[in-house]
């Protein structure tokens, strides 16, 4: 899963550098609206790698609910 996320991770970085010397301002937007699908989809990942961690906090919080 970690894969998943460093590909679309390290695309927003290089789609927006390579939009600072576009061929004409239809290429600016694409690579621009391509960066910001690609930073969608990582926080997307970022969010699945979270769950676990939440998990673990809620069950801790209901621990300490119930003593």
């Amino acid at each position: 899963m970690t894969n998943s996320c460093c590909v679309p991770g390290t695309s927003i970085g290089a789609n927006a550098f390579e939009a600072q010397n576009p061929h004409s301002k239809n290429d600016f937007i694409s690579k621009i609206k391509i960066a910001a699908k690609e930073l969608e989809e990582t926080k997307y990942w970022l969010y699945l790698l979270n769950i676990p961690e939440r998990i673990h906090l809620m069950k801790n919080w209901n621990v300490k609910l119930q003593k």
